[in-house]
């Protein structure tokens, strides 16, 4: 090997090592005064390293091109990113100014940008210790050596105060920006439940995480432990990557405290084993000009040629961590040239290269989001940047055919876009049920249960707006509705209709979940969140919730919540959805088709109530086969068809009558609005002045109603653009007022009194 090639890698490999001696001087001195935050990466500003274009041109190990995958950047991403760069600064001081220059525009583009497809990315500039002060043999007084902490730590205390708002967030590290975020760990988040409890993960490359010996934990961190699985969160992941043995005078993945180790954390096995890499690399050269970038030139690793922001080479390594020669390393083969495989040469990468003894590979940036398919990357001298593994989106009509299987002419070809969904394990973790939410929701199950048994003699009533817009107007609904609950307890079982998804028979809005915003965005993620904060506010007021359910992976994000569930009249013939409600938790109800045909929710409560087997997601968001034992608490529900009522006496006898046929247990629940309301507002009272008197005479098997209720009545257009909504106002079907609901819920009490006083004289 040339000498300088040799120096060079040497250089590389000494980066973190000196970084942790500067580490060690934080920790041990005073932090010197700071000055206000400077951010490298942060959104709103420009120009913004972090946020490029992230269409990238994939090429096979051997060089092979592929195709082009077109990805557009989220708009409201889910989680935010919070990177500290890694040694790179080419000031001529032992310690870096905050000035920003294209070392740190650079390697925040090679490193964090590429995250930018799943999280807000933030990165603070930091007076890090700078390739002179490595390697100029000069210290740093303590004062000094201790601003590079502060100025991350600072930077992190004003991220939490002015930017996080309750997120999830990721930290992400390499070499010297490792071993900082390795004490912001220890000190702001690891004693720190509240704090801890924000953390998806952290990723700490290239800086010597230590635990217990036989442990994920303990050493460096007392409460935050190693990634182990895709369903973890608040965990960290840490490696050091090297293609061979490491040298024995390498400081990575060794460590000197008896009892200790340096963790290893396989981003593509997080479990243990051999798992393969997906290396992807921006296509443009790193800071031009720079000595940085004359050695990463030297090192002479070409890359295929690419128009597009990013290459990528899928399966380019296989990875697996090593204890070989004392060292916990996560040690990596190249594809191309895997031992015992035939190594061909692509027409832009040249041959390999060949085997080098004792050379450090610079640490890939791994991605270990919660929930989500682990890639990394990382190639002969070059750093890679992440990215989410999704649905690949549409190739460019310019890639070559050749040779190598092309499914993208044959996928997808109407997908616009792909953007990452959060993971159910992801938004349960930031929005835990409390142990009291729990216990409203338990209580509501079985509350519910008994009424269909007829065990208890309350009449249930599922009540609020048709479809959620404005969480603020809803919870103020609640707020009501809980007074009232509780003052007719005694006689109504009373859960909030908290629907956020809305069935079109065409097109329309479709709910809070799908269109938070009521702008088109399909912002699906802000919409999960914004669903579960409102459940988890209404069940802390003590009042249970019912929802429908439409699309079939969404239960998994929610249901933990609901105390009793719906199947719409468009969706009860749906097998989907029969074989959905038979794996639920809580009670649910068919209602009858929209034409008025009440034998497919007969069947679909038939259909409910075996088991099934089908495909579907787990609650970390891997696809899976689900195997129920069926639902015996499902029911129908009338609500009318194609203007024609059935709420009326003669029209539940029928109802019953044909559940009686089926060897089903008589009881129905009717909707006073839809169909049998005419879809009028004003009708409601009406209907439900009817359903209370066949209560009041008598009728055990009309065991529950529905309202559609808000603050105002009526509804308004969302699409009208004539100035704001109107607060407390339904957006789709039009509802009962306040005042109004009030009376029809007394009614509804005073008739079943009326019904047990009929069972008490009998």
């Amino acid at each position: 090997m040339p000498a300088t090639r040799r120096l060079l890698l040497a250089a590389l490999a000494l980066t973190a090592a000196a970084a942790a001696w500067s580490s060690a001087a934080t920790a041990a001195s005073t932090t010197a005064s700071t000055p206000k935050t400077a951010w490298l990466c942060k959104p709103g500003i420009v120009p913004d390293p972090c946020t490029p274009g992230l269409d990238t041109t994939r090429f096979s190990p051997a060089g092979a091109r592929l195709g082009v995958d077109r990805i557009a950047t989220p708009k409201r991403p889910a989680i935010d990113c919070f990177y500290v760069y890694p040694t790179v600064s080419g000031q001529p001081t032992p310690q870096a100014t905050l000035r920003i220059d294209p070392e740190e525009r650079s390697i925040a583009l090679f490193q964090a940008a590429r995250y930018s497809q799943l999280c807000r990315v933030f990165a603070p500039m930091y007076r890090q210790r700078t390739l002179a002060g490595l390697f100029g043999g000069k210290g740093l007084p303590p004062t000094k050596a201790s601003a590079a902490y502060a100025d991350v730590r600072d930077a992190w205390r004003t991220y939490l105060a002015t930017e996080n708002h309750g997120r999830g967030v990721v930290l992400i590290g390499h070499s010297q920006g490792s071993f900082e975020l390795r004490q912001l760990i220890a000190s702001e988040i690891d004693p720190k439940p509240a704090v801890r409890r924000r953390l998806v993960s952290a990723l700490l490359l290239g800086g010597n995480v230590e635990v217990r010996a036989g442990s994920d934990v303990g050493g460096d961190f007392q409460h935050v432990r190693a990634c182990r699985a895709r369903t973890q969160v608040g965990c960290v992941v840490a490696f050091s990557t090297f293609e061979d043995t490491p040298p024995a005078a390498s400081l990575f993945g060794r460590t000197r405290p008896p009892g200790r180790r340096v963790l290893c954390t396989n981003p593509a096995a997080l479990a243990g084993g051999s798992g393969t890499l997906d290396p992807i690399f921006p296509s443009q050269p790193f800071a031009p000009g720079t000595l940085l970038s004359a050695g990463i030139r030297i090192l002479g690793y070409p890359l295929p040629r690419a128009t597009t922001p990013w290459i990528s080479v899928p399966g380019g390594y296989t990875a697996s961590c090593s204890s070989e020669a004392g060292a916990d390393v996560l040690r990596i083969t190249p594809a191309r040239w895997r031992a015992g495989a035939e190594s061909v040469a692509g027409p832009d990468l040249g041959p390999p290269p060949r085997r080098r003894q004792h050379r450090a590979r610079q640490p890939p940036a791994a991605r270990a989001l919660a929930g989500a398919r682990v890639d990394a990357g990382g190639s002969d001298g070059r750093v890679a940047a992440c990215h989410a593994r999704g649905r690949r989106a549409r190739v460019s009509s310019d890639a070559p055919m050749t040779n190598v299987p092309r499914l993208d002419y044959v996928r997808d070809q109407h997908i616009e876009r792909v953007v990452p969904l959060a993971t159910p394990a992801l938004l349960l973790h930031e929005l835990p049920l409390s142990t009291a939410q729990a216990e409203v929701v338990i209580r509501g199950r079985r509350d519910v249960t008994a009424i269909l048994d007829r065990s208890d003699d309350r009449l249930l009533v599922v009540v609020g707006p048709c479809s959620v817009h404005d969480p603020a107007a809803a919870l103020d609904y609640a707020r009501r509705l809980r007074t009232v609950a509780a003052q007719h307890e005694q006689d109504l079982c009373i859960a909030m209709r908290v629907y956020f998804e809305k069935p079109r028979t065409t097109v329309g809005w479709k709910g809070l979940i799908n269109d938070p915003h009521l702008d088109g965005s399909g912002d699906v993620n802000a919409g999960l969140r914004l669903a579960r904060t409102l459940l988890l506010e209404v069940l802390e007021l003590g009042l249970p919730v019912g929802c429908e359910f439409l699309d079939p992976i969404i239960p998994q994000f929610i249901a933990d919540t609901v105390a009793w569930g719906a199947i719409g009249a468009r969706t009860t013939e749906s097998q989907t959805h029969r074989q959905l409600a038979s794996g639920l938790s809580m009670p649910v109800g068919f209602k009858n088709r929209t034409d008025g045909d009440l034998g497919v929710a007969v069947d679909a409560v038939r259909a409910a109530a075996a088991p099934h087997s089908f495909a579907g997601i787990d609650v970390a968001g891997t696809p899976a086969i689900l195997h129920t034992t069926g639902n015996a608490d499902c029911h129908v529900i009338l609500r009318g068809g194609r203007g024609a009522p059935n709420y009326d006496a003669a029209s539940v006898a029928e109802a019953l009558a044909k559940l009686r046929g089926a060897g089903l247990p008589e009881r129905v629940i009717v909707d006073a609005s839809h169909d049998n309301s005419h879809k009028d507002h004003e009708r409601q009272p009406l209907v439900a002045a009817d359903i209370a008197a066949q209560v009041a005479a008598g009728d055990e098997a009309l065991v529950g109603t529905m309202l559609e209720s808000f603050l105002v009545a009526g509804r308004q257009d969302p699409d009208a653009g004539d100035g704001p909504l109107v607060y407390g106002q339904s957006v789709t079907d039009a509802c009962m007022d306040w005042d109004t609901t009030v009376s029809v819920l007394d009614g509804f009490a005073a008739a079943v009194r009326a019904r047990r006083a009929i069972a008490r004289a009998a």
